[in-house]
């Protein structure tokens, strides 16, 4: 058998495992990190709702400081937009609120390119001296199974993207 023949296999081989692991993969993700932040609700929200705080501590301002930020309609409210264009790390997109409870949760629609749109939905629950943050991510991936596996493999580096900006959100409140 010749290397390349060989090489064809093995790709057709893989192509095949990946197709059959995210045929059995979930259409569906969701992602949900927590972290309890000694501040006030009213403060949190405030960070989270309006765009140009949300900017300050989100963890993709550190993989491009260069980042392009557009900030569209009346801060903290239904239709307030956000787009970004940033380097490969960040990519392009927007997020629009979706709806809002004041001091309570903010939902977001995010767009990353001609993809399927996510949610995103901040939780704000009071504590005596404390706020617990509960930040979601939910994403239909659809029926391609290379889509679902790209998800899959997504979920890891959002979930830690996740943890490093409400410790940034954390530290940027305590730091006031």
């Amino acid at each position: 058998m010749s290397v390349f023949f060989i090489f064809l296999l093995g790709m057709f081989t893989f192509g095949g495992i990946l197709a059959l692991i995210g045929l059995f993969s979930p259409k569906q993700i969701r992602i949900d990190v927590e972290k309890e932040i000694a501040a006030d609700p009213d403060q949190i929200f405030v960070q989270i709702a309006d765009f140009e705080n949300f900017v300050t501590w989100n963890p993709w301002s550190l993989k491009d400081p260069n980042i392009r930020n557009e900030f569209e309609g009346e801060k903290m409210s239904y239709g307030s937009l956000y787009r970004w264009k940033g380097n490969r790390q960040v990519g392009n997109g927007s997020m629009e609120i979706i709806h809002l409870e004041a001091n309570e949760r903010v939902e977001m629609e995010l767009r990353f390119g001609p993809g399927r749109p996510a949610k995103a939905t901040f939780q704000l629950i009071k504590k005596e001296n404390s706020t617990q943050v509960i930040w979601s991510l939910e994403s239909n991936l659809g029926s391609n199974p290379f889509t679902r596996v790209i998800g899959r493999m997504m979920e890891k580096i959002i979930r830690k993207d996740f943890k490093v900006g409400l410790e940034r959100l954390s530290a940027k409140l305590n730091a006031q």
